[in-house]
């Protein structure tokens, strides 16, 4: 019975050991093109999860959303602003068609500060003028749509949770490797 036992005993610390090396894999996996990173998820404390895309570069992280209809950008999308380095960022809401929750977060998705519910400006005319947010210090901005379920109850500390194959770190260093 004993040896039945450590038999056991030693196939579940086996199991267990090539489950956690099946883990560190994944978090270790490169991406090997742009469309592994551009669409992933995001999870808060509740265990709602967001469709994220990625804003990458000046070029989309200057457009945003501006010019997206409330149609073409669900309650259960977000568009994700990558950036490499902390820096204190404002965002100002040109050109958009529906209110925003504005979420800035730090290097490990803490989040930072929220701006709720920025009402939308169709438009880049300064009358009225545009919505704009403080200044913020931060790495990443997340954008979703007022009062959205994934906003709701999300607070200040709270720390999201990227569900992808792929760490931040290795999304930069693709990023970083090819275009840039």
């Amino acid at each position: 019975m004993i040896r039945h036992f450590k038999t056991l005993l030693l196939a579940l610390i086996t199991l267990t050991s090539l489950v956690s090396c099946r883990n560190d894999a994944i978090s270790q996996k490169h991406p090997s093109s742009i469309e592994d990173i551009r669409e992933l998820k995001i999870e808060n404390s509740k265990k709602i999860a967001l469709d994220i895309k990625l804003a990458i570069g000046p070029y989309e992280t200057s457009l945003g959303l501006s010019g997206v209809l409330p149609d073409q950008f669900k309650e259960t999308n977000g568009l994700f602003f990558f950036f490499f380095s902390d820096e204190d960022r404002t965002f100002w809401m040109a050109d958009t068609f529906f209110n925003l929750d504005i979420i800035f977060l730090d290097e490990n998705l803490k989040v930072l500060h929220i701006e709720k519910n920025i009402p939308a400006h169709p438009g880049r005319s300064e009358k009225p003028p545009i919505p704009r947010t403080p200044i913020i210090k931060c790495r990443y901005v997340l954008e979703i749509k007022a009062n959205a379920p994934f906003g709701k109850g999300l607070n200040v500390g709270d720390t999201l949770l990227l569900k992808s194959n792929y760490s931040l770190a290795k999304i930069r260093e693709f990023i970083l490797k090819n275009y840039y």
